[in-house]
């Protein structure tokens, strides 16, 4: 999404157009991403998100009723894009050949690359789960019905058709890399002073090629790894 600048006078006789409603509506939680760059949640006001998205403040009480309900709003969003990622994912594994193309590479890379695209909004939702609020509820809800359930179908079907062991969980296999692949986002920070790694996308392939060969010799059947 862009943020745009509106005009306040638009809106000063009659009910928006459609059009215009998704556009603010766009701006506003897009403003709101922009927010939480630099700061959390909590600090930022209702004037700074309607300044960033340049329209007046009461344009979030007219489709949001109120902050709270635009960092919903935000959050929705942010799971239906995962969700539509992690299908594109599920898409491309049911159409490779598993002879010839890694699955496992496929998944970590695709995963990485998700996250790392939509980063601040995940940073928001593994802060607000330690908290009960609707945000987590939202959270919780939602991450078992769209991309961890997405997840669990790739991983029981390469189960079945024998690219992974026979006994391997996909409901644990999915938590583990779901939880590894979110430290990613969550140490950018931390990487350089406490382990030495420079952030960037050198760091990250070679991450991502550690984590393929390790995932690989426990997912895979013993007789499958001189392959």
């Amino acid at each position: 999404m862009t943020s745009i600048r509106m005009d306040p006078k638009a809106f000063a006789v009659g009910r928006p157009s459609a059009e215009l409603d998704r556009h603010v509506a766009d701006a506003l939680i897009d403003a709101t991403v922009s927010l939480l760059h630099d700061k959390p949640r909590g600090e930022i006001t209702v004037r700074q998100i309607a300044a960033v998205a340049g329209v007046n403040k009461a344009m979030i009480g007219y489709y949001f009723q109120n902050k709270d309900n635009l960092f919903l709003a935000l959050v929705d969003h942010l799971l239906k894009r995962l969700s539509d990622a992690f299908c594109i994912i599920e898409k491309s594994i049911e159409k490779i050949d598993l002879q010839e193309r890694n699955p496992t590479r496929i998944i970590i890379e695709s995963i990485i690359e998700t996250y790392s695209e939509h980063s601040v909004g995940l940073r928001l939702l593994i802060t607000e789960i330690q908290f009960n609020s609707q945000l987590k509820q939202l959270y919780v809800e939602q991450l078992c019905s769209r991309p961890t359930r997405v997840l669990k179908r790739i991983i029981g079907r390469l189960v079945t058709l024998g690219y992974y062991r026979a006994d391997l969980d996909p409901n644990f296999t999915t938590f583990t890399i779901e939880i590894l692949l979110c430290q990613l986002i969550m140490n950018e920070n931390v990487m350089e002073p406490a382990f030495g790694f420079s952030p960037g996308r050198e760091t990250t392939q070679k991450w991502v090629d550690y984590l393929v060969e390790i995932f690989d010799r426990g997912f895979r059947p013993i007789a499958a790894l001189g392959n």
